[in-house]
């Protein structure tokens, strides 16, 4: 990527507010390590806690970002649903 191409996307990601681009990074994560989408959360906790105001450039300087990315939305749409919380117990109270 040239230097006015990473200097576009880091301006872009700039302009994510913090939530947004800490999911971008948990996802970029969890594409870049391979691993099941049941651990998106802990990579979200962890992006939560990592980030700074130099996020936007750390995500703009990953090489294979894009690869990254798509590789955690395959994951995500092999991944089964999510099951919804067992209520059934709560009615008897």
């Amino acid at each position: 990527m040239t230097d006015a191409a990473n200097d576009v996307l880091t301006l872009h990601l700039e302009e994510m507010n913090k939530l947004a681009q800490c999911d971008l990074l948990a996802l970029a994560w969890l594409g870049r390590e391979g691993a099941p989408a049941m651990e998106l959360e802990d990579f979200r906790l962890d992006a939560r806690r990592a980030w700074t105001r130099a996020t936007a450039s750390y995500l703009a300087s990953m090489s294979e970002l894009g690869d990254f990315l798509e590789n955690a939305i395959s994951t995500l749409e092999k991944a089964p649903p999510p099951q919804a919380p067992d209520t059934q117990g709560e009615e008897a109270r």
